[in-house]
């Protein structure tokens, strides 16, 4: 049984996932204890070829699929007959140093209970285009990089350690990180395959591992390099948006919301002023603020943005408009409404408290863009 199983979902970037070989064949762990599991999303013969060629002494699982692309669906692919201790989810455009496979394994040793490990991305901007590129040779890689460690490396930082940390889940990203398999399979821990494109499956999967009670550790000691390959934020960005609707669906909390709004890593940034304005609506005993939702007898529905309830789920009868009543709301979220899970011209009604107006602007432009977006 292998200590570490390393989970790779790939298609159409064959130099890539070549330098990631190498790097992984050039590990200071022993071969015999992990296994490289691929899953191959298009029947590729280049890749087999590589394999069997150059990688003979690796323990390579290649499981081939010629399906349309779908991340989530390669990685549960690949998770499922992964049989080490501990998986390592690896993107295929990662290099990483000697010493990878070691560090994370001794930091799930060190730790008692159940951890999600991430590993710092270098070298990654997600903001930038790319059309052309090219790889220096690996021995570029091998010779400047991979024998340093994180702090000596002079590469962009990973920015999820350049900023404070309020919601550890955002800043999930797949591209270097490990758990348990025993966590992952208790607590049936596999990607959603409803996320189509780029963008928040793996903030979706590591939200639902918080929520599992396993703890993410930021290590300091893990690290890789992320190769370019062709990017169009544009396109990047219209499906992200599209899959963050579905977060904020499956999970209509408070957290949820403000990394909607914001985004992964300025949720974070924005969050104490998340905080902030949210106690601005709460008043006496109605401290959870909510959006309430009403629903008319023809089904149409109605919501009051900028309310809060008490700790038994009333509402605030003075924040209640008059054309809501005496109408019971079929639902409350405990949401500010700068982000909300309701679709396109859904809505019938929009009313806000007078509370609203105590907001900063920028709170108030957020909750306004959603209501017209989703108000007929």
């Amino acid at each position: 049984m292998p200590k570490i199983s390393v989970v790779t979902p790939y298609a159409r970037r064959i130099k890539s996932i070549h330098y990631m070989l190498k790097g992984l064949s050039q590990q200071t762990m022993a071969k015999q204890d992990f296994e490289i599991v691929i899953a191959c999303l298009e029947h590729s013969d280049e890749l087999y070829h590589l394999i069997k060629t150059e990688f003979a002494d690796l323990n390579i699982i290649l499981v081939m699929a010629d399906i349309s692309w779908n991340v989530s669906k390669a990685r549960n692919m690949a998770l499922k007959i992964a049989s080490g201790d501990y998986i390592v989810l690896l993107d295929a455009d990662m290099v990483v140093p000697h010493d990878c496979l070691e560090q994370h394994h001794s930091a799930h040793l060190a730790s008692k209970n159940n951890k999600l490990v991430l590993g710092q991305m270098r070298d990654y901007d997600e903001r930038k285009d790319i059309e052309e590129y090219s790889y220096p040779s690996f021995a570029h890689y091998v010779e400047n990089f991979l024998a340093k460690s994180a702090c000596q490396l002079d590469l962009e930082a990973d920015i999820r350690w350049t900023i404070d940390v309020y919601i550890d889940w955002a800043l999930g990203w797949t591209a270097i990180m490990s758990l348990p398999k025993t966590a992952m399979l208790e607590n049936n821990l596999f990607f959603d395959e409803e996320f189509i494109g780029w963008g928040v499956e793996d903030l979706d999967w590591a939200l639902r591992v918080t929520r599992a009670n396993v703890e993410i550790e930021f290590s300091d000691k893990i690290w890789s390099i992320h190769l370019p390959h062709p990017r169009n934020v544009a396109e990047n960005q219209r499906t992200e948006y599209v899959n963050f609707q579905r977060l904020l669906h499956k999970f209509p909390e408070s957290d949820v919301e403000v990394v909607v709004a914001f985004g992964d890593v300025a949720g974070n940034q924005r969050y104490l002023d998340y905080l902030r304005n949210a106690k601005l609506l709460q008043n006496n005993q109605y401290t959870h603020n909510c959006v309430a939702e009403f629903s008319s007898q023809e089904g149409q529905l109605a919501l009051l943005i900028g309310a809060c309830t008490d700790e038994q789920g009333n509402l605030d009868p003075s924040q209640v408009p008059a054309e809501l009543n005496p109408r019971k709301p079929t639902k409350t979220l405990p949401l500010l409404g700068i982000a909300l899970p309701y679709t396109d011209k859904s809505i019938t009604q929009v009313f806000y408290t007078d509370l609203i107006a105590k907001l900063d602007n920028e709170f108030q432009n957020k909750i306004s863009q959603e209501t017209k977006r989703i108000s007929t």
